[in-house]
């Protein structure tokens, strides 16, 4: 579907000038949502209507079943994307809360000793 276009606070028009949808206020009886709606499928849900020249991306298309279906699918992939992304900064978390403890004892518990040939050994304090 793409970007749309408010032409004016009731319609939003495709980038061809065409017509996709008009505005509908909530209906707490027939259990509508204000938003904008191409015929009885909602293509954009907003609090009011958009002023004219506003720009949306009314995002996943639910018109029909496969429409929905794929919408779906695309769901299903970003959160197993987002889902892997999170196992693997977790996992980091786990081995950087292990190894920083580690480092700063070693550092509190170590000095350096001069040899006088320019090395330095480090030694962990009895």
């Amino acid at each position: 579907m793409g970007e749309l276009t408010a032409s004016d606070s009731n319609t939003l028009i495709d980038k061809n000038g065409s017509v996709i949808a008009t505005w509908k206020d909530a209906n707490e009886t027939d259990g509508t949502v204000a938003g904008y709606y191409d015929g009885d499928n909602l293509v954009y849900a907003a609090d009011k209507a958009l002023e004219e020249g506003a720009k949306v991306n009314p995002g996943l298309d639910l018109s029909t079943r496969e429409a929905a279906d794929k919408a779906v699918s695309t769901v299903n992939t970003a959160l197993e994307a987002v889902s892997s992304e999170r196992s693997l900064l977790g996992a980091m978390q786990i081995a950087w809360s292990i190894q920083l403890p580690t480092w700063a004892l070693q550092l509190r518990t170590c000095r350096r000793q001069s040899l006088g040939s320019g090395t330095w050994i480090w030694r962990k304090r009895l």
